[in-house]
């Protein structure tokens, strides 16, 4: 079907659907592009469970340390409640940070890695810190001093390097990430306004184009009417398509026709009462010529 075929309330409804589904388009990139902002908030989920972890760690080194230096038994169970605190707190991220690492679709290996190394360290580093409590809830002094110095400090400092090498990783991660989402966001800011351009062009050619095969048709049909309406029956009433505005053309054609018929019957008849007319003048003046000469004679005599 040609496009003057399609009704007028058909051609509107395609223009305004074309326009909606690049409004649709347009907003679909939108929303996608902002969904990759769930991938940062996982990645500081798990940057701030792994801060836990560090001043978890570090605050229990220190509470350690002060357990075998404590001058008697009531410091010293300050400084294991707090251990236990510590180490209640750290577990609970521990728990939260598994679960951040499952979900998060993204990732990656060497994240994986460094969460094993602070595991591996822990392993190494509790034991070491349940026998040095051991040694200094049963005096020995001594002994804790030693092991807190030779063994239990170096782990403690490597454990925290561990936590610091996956906070850094984080940290690292989440910069290539925002750079990525900026550029996605930019692409996806040209291609919004490159979609945007598109729907301009496609609704200002549409609207002209239906304007246009509106408008066109409903000037010649009233163009036609007024030289109807002057008395001129040789206008073209030619009409293309199906819609309302060819059917009126059609309408005013066959008036046209109509109006032909009956002015050239008009005419015709006006023709013939023009020529009996000419033939009862001619009989008058014949008339008058014979009565003339019927006269002239009658005076002769």
């Amino acid at each position: 079907m040609k496009f003057a075929d399609y009704k007028i309330g058909t051609r509107i409804a395609a223009a305004f659907a074309i326009v909606l589904l690049l409004m649709t388009v347009i907003t679909a990139l939108g929303v996608k592009s902002l969904r990759s902002f769930d991938v940062d908030e996982l990645r500081s989920f798990k940057t701030r469970y792994a801060i836990n972890f560090r001043g978890s760690v570090h605050d229990r080194a220190i509470s350690l340390r002060d357990t075998v230096l404590a001058a008697d038994g009531a410091a010293a169970a300050v400084d294991l409640k707090d251990i236990e605190r510590l180490a209640a707190a750290y577990a609970e991220s521990a728990t939260k940070l598994d679960t951040a690492m499952s979900e998060d679709s993204l990732t990656s290996s060497e994240e994986t890695q460094s969460l094993l190394k602070i595991k591996e360290v822990e392993s190494r580093a509790k034991p070491l810190a349940a026998r040095l409590l051991a040694l200094s809830q049963a005096g020995d002094k001594a002994q804790a001093q030693l092991l807190l110095m030779g063994s239990v400090r170096p782990v403690f400092v490597e454990w925290l390097a561990s936590i610091n090498h996956y906070i850094d990783l984080q940290e690292r991660l989440a910069r290539a990430s925002t750079v990525a989402l900026l550029a996605n966001a930019q692409a996806a800011s040209r291609t919004m306004l490159i979609l945007f351009g598109v729907a301009l062009v496609a609704g200002v050619f549409v609207a002209w184009r239906v304007t246009r095969s509106i408008t066109m048709p409903m000037n010649r049909a009233r163009e036609a009417a007024a030289r109807v309406a002057d008395g001129d029956l040789t206008v073209d009433l030619s009409a293309e398509g199906q819609d309302e505005i060819a059917q009126l053309l059609k309408a005013l054609g066959n008036m046209k026709d109509n109006l032909t018929r009956i002015v050239g019957g008009v005419r015709q008849n006006a023709e013939g009462v023009a020529t009996a007319s000419a033939e009862i003048a001619q009989g008058n003046d014949d008339l008058s010529g014979r009565t003339e000469q019927q006269a002239s004679a009658l005076e002769e005599t």
